[in-house]
């Protein structure tokens, strides 16, 4: 079944609250100001808003070593184009190697004053949405919760999508998110968007 199919259905379902996951070994490298959630969203991904940047994340494991056993996941930033308030890029993904095809994950980001906003198809569908500021927040959207937390790097962020706060026991993968960071930009992430709804990270970024 195709990831964002499973996904809805665990909504639609009312499958539990969503597991927080941290995407990166805790490196450092951040701002105090991005750590404390002070820093505004158009800072924080600053790093991605530019054209011909390349993000690499796999699902490496210790037990799994060799480039075989895994899958690579990169993103490449196609454009970056001015918006009201800020910047919108459109994200082109590969799945080792292949454009990648039935995800969620965002193709174009777009990021202003107001707020965050994920889109899968940029030309049909609704947006995922965010608030601005990058302190941790749960943004309740009735039978959902987008929401906001931080990474294990110091300044990174994760913008994550699951269950409202009052939904059942979910007996499957029942959440998504991105990471960023704001020196090093995209940073991984995991849940139903991702392929095998595995854990995906910057392995340049492991200690």
């Amino acid at each position: 079944m195709k990831q964002h199919a499973l996904f809805v259905m665990c909504l639609a379902a009312a499958c539990g609250g969503p597991t927080r996951t941290t995407t990166t070994g805790n490196t450092g490298g951040g701002s105090g100001a991005g750590a404390g959630g002070g820093m505004s969203a158009t800072e924080l991904w600053t790093p991605v808003m530019k054209p011909g940047a390349i993000f690499s994340f796999n699902d490496r494991v210790p037990d799994s070593p060799t480039a075989e056993e895994f899958t690579t996941v990169e993103a490449t930033v196609a454009s970056v184009a001015d918006v009201p308030g800020g910047k919108a890029v459109t994200l082109a993904w590969t799945f080792d190697g292949e454009p990648a095809g039935g995800t969620m994950l965002p193709v174009m980001i777009v990021v202003t004053d107001a707020e965050v906003r994920f889109q899968a198809d940029p030309d049909h569908g609704d947006a995922l949405t965010w608030p601005s500021s990058t302190a941790v927040a749960d943004v309740d959207r009735g039978d959902y919760t987008s929401y906001v937390h931080d990474g294990m790097l110091a300044g990174e962020k994760c913008y994550g999508l699951g269950p409202a706060a009052d939904a059942g026991d979910c007996e499957d993968v029942c959440y998504a998110e991105v990471c960023v960071h704001p020196k090093h930009g995209l940073t991984g992430g995991s849940g139903t968007w991702w392929p095998n709804f595995s854990v995906f990270q910057r392995r340049d970024l492991m200690k």
